[in-house]
């Protein structure tokens, strides 16, 4: 019995891990290259130290552009081509973008992003074997990654699948420091919250969430009510009758 759960325990999470992870990766979305572009100059900026075209959009999705980029820069470094967002300035409106881009260019961009996801989805299975039991944390993780919507959204070079991934982090840290009281995960919480806030802003709706979870009493778990053992009866002593002394 102890060498099936230990081969569980071995299994389930890299089985998570490609179940989340190669469907994000192969046959990338292409449509929207808005982020494609902004991310290409980004990286750009930033090794040129040209901090003022670091900035793209009020979003800010700087949490999006560090990993594409970089992912786009190690392509273009190995396959030796010429970016297809160089055809356009940087102040090129991006939003009438179309390309044409390569769909390896595009897988480039995309890997590191469903690199990402996919951790995050491990991460999140991890975190609710500690809220619950394994076996709800199990199928709650092949849920998440085969969710039709969610994976949609992390195949497309877009902000929502990578702000949503750390907002559920980010939440899950936070239950995880009310049921155990540990600041490390208060910080944690901070940390995912914060670096989704950079990915979207709407990630700021984790500022009232976390107020609720920290004013709301914890419900204490009834406990079970205590039944008196009867106490064993107290033995009596036998009575003797008293002699009496004969009238003489």
């Amino acid at each position: 019995m102890n060498r099936r759960s230990d081969l569980a325990r071995r299994v389930i999470p890299a089985l998570l891990f490609l179940t989340a992870f190669l469907p994000r990766l192969l046959r990338p979305v292409s449509r929207p290259l808005v982020w494609y572009l902004r991310s290409a100059h980004f990286i750009d900026a930033v090794l040129a130290a040209d901090w003022a075209n670091t900035i793209y959009s009020e979003h800010p999705g700087v949490g999006l552009m560090w990993p594409v980029g970089i992912g786009l820069k190690v392509y273009w470094a190995l396959s030796g081509i010429s970016p297809a967002a160089y055809t356009v300035p940087p102040d090129f409106e991006p939003i009438h973008f179309f390309g044409p881009v390569p769909l390896a260019e595009i897988s480039a961009g995309i890997a590191p992003l469903a690199l990402l996801i996919s951790l995050g989805i491990l991460g999140a299975w991890w975190m609710l074997r500690r809220l619950f039991d394994p076996a709800t944390a199990t199928v709650a993780g092949f849920l998440l990654a085969l969710s039709p919507y969610y994976l949609t959204q992390s195949k497309v070079l877009h902000l929502d699948a990578w702000m949503a991934t750390l907002m559920l982090l980010s939440a899950l840290a936070l239950l995880l420091y009310r049921r155990e009281r540990r600041r490390r995960w208060l910080l944690i919480s901070g940390a995912l919250g914060g670096i989704a806030a950079l990915v979207k802003t709407p990630a700021i709706f984790l500022l009232p969430f976390t107020g609720l979870v920290l004013v709301t009493p914890v419900p204490q778990s009834p406990s079970p009510p205590v039944t008196q053992s009867p106490s064993p009866p107290v033995p009596q002593s036998p009575s003797h009758p008293v002699p009496q002394s004969p009238n003489h």
